[in-house]
């Protein structure tokens, strides 16, 4: 009786994910497939609270004059997440992208500028 009901409750799962196009990970990481089959990080809540928590990290280590994790300058490490926000890889990235400078921002940080990657 339990088998038969646990594949029931498998079988209702399986139809309704079916009909899903948010994926939930068991990472934490939720992708959406497009239209056109191309998967993306979906712009989920819990993306976009995991994200945010991870840029005021990093504003907060800039704001405290701490080196970049991988080197380089903070320009460099803002313009290289901002060119791989817009690469097509994220939902809604100018959502992304408008956090990062305005987050800089409010921190009284200097306005990030095009500059050579080393």
């Amino acid at each position: 009786m339990t088998i038969r009901i646990w594949s029931l409750g498998a079988g209702l799962v399986a139809i309704l994910m079916a009909g899903c196009s948010i994926v939930p990970g068991d990472d934490g990481i939720d992708v959406r497939t497009l239209p056109d089959g191309q998967r993306v990080l979906a712009d989920t809540p819990r993306m976009w609270v995991d994200w945010t928590e991870s840029v005021d990290r990093e504003v907060a280590r800039e704001t405290a004059q701490q080196l970049p994790s991988g080197g380089g300058t903070w320009n460099e490490r803002w313009m290289r997440s901002i060119a791989s926000l817009c690469s097509g890889g994220r939902e809604n990235p100018e959502k992304y992208v408008a956090y990062i400078i305005g987050r800089r921002k409010l921190a009284g940080l200097p306005e990030l500028g095009a500059e050579p990657f080393h």
